[in-house]
């Protein structure tokens, strides 16, 4: 928000961000942070190896290299490397899909935000931040939602209406629940 206003003059960006993917392979935006595994890593497919073999269990999927950040240190560059690489690419394809980059220049933030490694707010400031500093067009940063577990998704207008005036802890609303499991995690990969 620009005082009363919306930032921009218009509520609703949609129009800008409808154009079709170039007629290339990929969009070309540098890939994402690799994910460097470790003995962890290594132990948890041990025990889903152990658990096919001797309980029966059956997975569904692939099992190979990480995708996703599991620490709040892997998480936190996935975000930098999208606010500085991807956030000024989004909203012009956002709608846009291309068969050779399943990513292209989409977050992949919504796994490590209900990992709780991130909070959808701090995810919203920062992509807020990059659009004041000149780093992110308004309609990258409009079209941007991180997912939310709660029920109910994070709009960046209401949030830049709220982030105004109110202190940190009202801000959010109520604190997210940690799971044990993320607590316990966050201890042994922090």
């Amino acid at each position: 928000m620009d005082g009363a206003e919306p930032a921009g003059g218009r509520w609703n960006l949609d129009a800008d961000n409808r154009e079709p993917p170039p007629r290339t392979a990929a969009l070309g935006v540098p890939e994402p942070p690799k994910i460097v595994e470790d003995e962890i890593d290594e132990q948890v497919r041990a025990d889903l190896d152990r658990w096919e073999r001797e309980d029966g269990v059956t997975f569904l999927g692939r099992d190979g290299p990480r995708l996703f950040p599991a620490t709040r240190r892997e998480a936190l560059a996935r975000l930098n490397h999208f606010v500085e690489h991807r956030l000024p690419t989004f909203g012009r394809y956002e709608d846009a899909m291309l068969a050779g980059d399943p990513w292209m220049a989409h977050s992949l933030l919504p796994a490590p935000i209900n990992l709780s490694l991130l909070d959808p707010i701090e995810v919203i400031h920062r992509a807020e931040d990059a659009h004041r500093a000149g780093d992110a067009p308004l309609a990258s940063v409009e079209g941007f939602r991180p997912a939310d577990p709660r029920p109910a998704r994070l709009r960046l207008a209401p949030l830049l209406v709220l982030r105004a005036g109110l202190p940190p802890r009202q801000r959010t609303g109520r604190r997210r629940p940690r799971t044990p499991m993320v607590r316990r995690s966050r201890r042994r990969l922090g």
